[in-house]
């Protein structure tokens, strides 16, 4: 962060474009979904218009002049439980940027210089049905969304607010020559059509100096004969941060449809990739896996499969009913002690990486700092409830696959 900027300053507006499932342009993946919050929709503007629309100008505006948004409260929140933000790692790989401040003019307005970051959510096409997910993000999720009364019965299994594609494509080929990073999350990306289209454009411009990011459940690495690996050399860097929770039958049961060998043999096929890629496991704390996920770092750090910096937390804030703030007090004891612990089998050995390992251990120390947070018991009584209805419907068993937790069964 620069000399004059705020403590609530985030470059996002000036490099970065978020384009939701519904075709609303938000300031990022982070930031509500509500249209009343968003920059404008690729249904009626074309990117290059929304770039300099009020909405995003007023939010530049608001930046510059240090006065927090409602829009960063998650960042916000995440800051305050001890980890590091998007904003913050934003601010960080975006430092280079930050001269843009000076060609904006004081009512916002950026001019001659397109964004360079981009994240584009297709649909929520995908072949699992996380637990902590849902129909919003998942296209498996529809049937069991339907009989619990999430989603009307009549409603498409597969959403996409992108009407016409075709025309933001040609939007799109226009902004590949400034790009320096895409991320590409979904639903699942590498079994979406449009990923692998977006994949061949960059290779038609030989745009390969840039940095391609992906969220991915490691359950393809071919789709209708596209070998992801191969289309990947020639990029600078790839970073994977695989979607994995736990190990074994609390990993299948987390994300309905993963099979745990096939994630561990397609892992170990990543690993043999380029030096271009950046393998990392990014698992979602939540009550599910709170009490094992440092088990499952050590087993894989142990097992050579990776390195003591190699897994990133993240925490889940919603739904509320898996959030681990809500979790009764003896719990919140338990965990807090095994995080703690952790931490110090982190520091034991040096370190391959340093910043990497301080950022990890951050991380971990957020999700302490979220877990000490002010609990709902009405949250914790209806994710007992909800898991029992889900469970019934999927043929599953809370209880037995999570013994620690039994308590709430």
């Amino acid at each position: 962060m620069g000399p004059g900027l705020s403590n609530t300053f985030c470059i996002m507006p000036w490099v970065h474009l978020h384009i939701a499932q519904s075709g609303e342009v938000n300031p990022c993946c982070v930031a509500p979904s509500d249209p009343v919050y968003s920059f404008g929709s690729v249904h009626d503007f074309e990117l290059e218009e929304i770039w300099n629309r009020p909405a995003i100008r007023e939010f530049r505006k608001k930046q510059m002049e240090g006065k927090p948004d409602s829009r960063c409260n998650g960042c916000y929140e995440k800051e305050n439980d001890g980890f590091r933000s998007l904003r913050n790692v934003t601010n960080s790989d975006y430092a280079h940027k930050l001269e843009l401040l000076k060609s904006t003019s004081p009512e916002g307005r950026l001019d001659s210089n397109p964004p360079v970051y981009l994240d584009i959510r297709f649909s929520n096409v995908c072949n699992f049905k996380c637990r902590i997910c849902g129909p919003w993000s998942s296209s498996q999720w529809h049937e069991d969304a339907v009989a619990m009364g999430m989603k009307n019965p009549n409603s498409p299994a597969i959403s996409t607010g992108i009407s016409q594609p075709e025309k933001l494509w040609k939007q799109v080929g226009k902004l590949i020559p400034d790009l320096e990073e895409i991320y590409f999350a979904g639903g699942e990306p590498l079994v979406m059509e449009e990923h692998y289209r977006f994949l061949d454009m960059l290779h038609e411009q030989k745009k390969f100096d840039i940095r391609l990011k992906y969220s991915t459940n490691l359950s393809f690495l071919e789709f209708k004969g596209r070998k992801v690996m191969e289309l990947w050399k020639p990029f600078r860097q790839v970073v994977i941060a695989a979607s994995l929770d736990g190990s074994g039958s609390r990993a299948e049961y987390m994300r309905k449809n993963q099979n745990w060998e096939r994630a561990i043999s397609i892992w170990n096929e990543m690993r043999k990739g380029g030096e271009n890629l950046l393998m990392l496991l990014s698992p979602t704390v939540s009550v599910f896996n709170v009490l094992h996920i440092c088990d499952f770092h050590r087993e894989w750090t142990e097992k050579g499969l990776l390195d003591r910096e190699g897994m990133i937390p993240s925490i889940l804030r919603t739904p509320e009913i898996y959030d681990v703030a809500n979790m009764p007090s003896h719990l919140k004891s338990k965990a807090t002690g095994m995080i703690h612990r952790h931490l110090d089998w982190m520091k034991s050995n040096s370190s391959r990486n340093e910043q990497q390992m301080e950022f990890a251990m951050r991380q971990w120390e957020g999700v302490m700092g979220r877990i000490k947070r002010d609990a709902n018991p009405s949250l914790w009584t209806d994710f007992s409830r909800f898991t029992a209805r889900l469970d019934q419907l999927r043929g599953e068993d809370f209880q037995e696959v999570f013994p620690e937790l039994f308590e709430v069964s």
